[in-house]
């Protein structure tokens, strides 16, 4: 009997570290320059101080990305995972995914202020490139500041989209050079002015496209807009000098709106 109770405690005490184990998670602090699987990149004390971790953020982790610090995710890294990445509120506080790097984040990415969430590096202003849909939002991505950025293209087949989980855009922010903002699955919150430039391109297949603009906007550039699912939602005046095609989905018109495109529909 004696025996058993030892056996049934040592199971008892295994099972408790398990699940310590698995519940583990860690805070990193980027310090630096450096990618993202590099353990030399990343602290666990704070922003300014702290210890190097000997690791980096995997699933279930939070990584925060500092002033004076530019973390790169890039081909070499495969699949980085992490639960929550918090951008700091500075121009010099980086997030870059290079052509090929993949990002999943399981809960949020929240970009503050003037910090950078950038997409390929060929382009070195503070923006958010779209050369693929690098980071899967398996959760959701916030840019809640007021400084803005720019979804910004190298060439027509460059696009940022959003496959799942939510990206809320409640800055004001730029398509540019025929960047195209899709929707394939998830819901786009676009809660500011967001401007079009050199023909750019909103897109909704699946899920949902809600601009919500505090005011109505003008856009004189050519940009086309294309439901071919889901739901696109206006709830404010739009008018673009570009095209409109529908070809599946809904369109929400709130009352007292309007939508309305002048221009011919270019195919994307």
């Amino acid at each position: 009997m004696k025996c058993f109770k030892l056996t049934l405690a040592i199971a008892l005490v295994a099972i408790f570290l398990s699940a310590v184990t698995v519940e583990a998670q860690t805070t990193y602090y980027s310090h630096g320059v450096g990618n993202w699987n590099d353990s030399n990149t990343w602290y666990t004390g704070s922003c300014t101080s702290g210890k190097n971790g000997g690791t980096y953020p995997v699933s279930g982790d939070t990584a925060n990305i500092c002033a004076s610090s530019t973390v790169t995710v890039s081909s070499a890294n495969g699949t980085a995972v992490v639960a929550v990445v918090l951008i700091a509120d500075s121009g010099s506080a980086i997030l870059t995914m290079e052509d090929g790097g993949l990002l999943r984040v399981e809960t949020s990415l929240t970009v503050s202020g003037s910090g950078v969430c950038r997409f390929n590096t060929a382009n070195t202003r503070p923006n958010l490139q779209a050369a693929s849909p690098s980071v899967d939002l398996s959760g959701t991505i916030a840019f809640p500041g007021t400084a803005g950025g720019q979804l910004t293209s190298e060439n027509s087949t460059d696009y940022f989209d959003v496959p799942s989980g939510t990206c809320t855009f409640s800055g004001s922010y730029g398509v540019e050079n025929d960047a195209r903002l899709y929707v394939s699955g998830g819901t786009l919150n676009i809660e500011n002015e967001i401007e079009a430039a050199s023909g750019g391109w909103f897109k909704v297949s699946s899920g949902t496209m809600d601009f919500n603009h505090i005011t109505a906007r003008t856009i004189t550039s050519g940009a086309d807009f294309y439901v071919a699912g889901g739901t696109m939602r206006f709830r404010e005046d739009i008018t673009t000098d570009g095209g409109f095609k529908q070809t599946g989905g809904t369109v929400t018109v709130d009352a007292g709106e309007a939508f309305t495109a002048t221009g011919a529909f270019v195919a994307p």
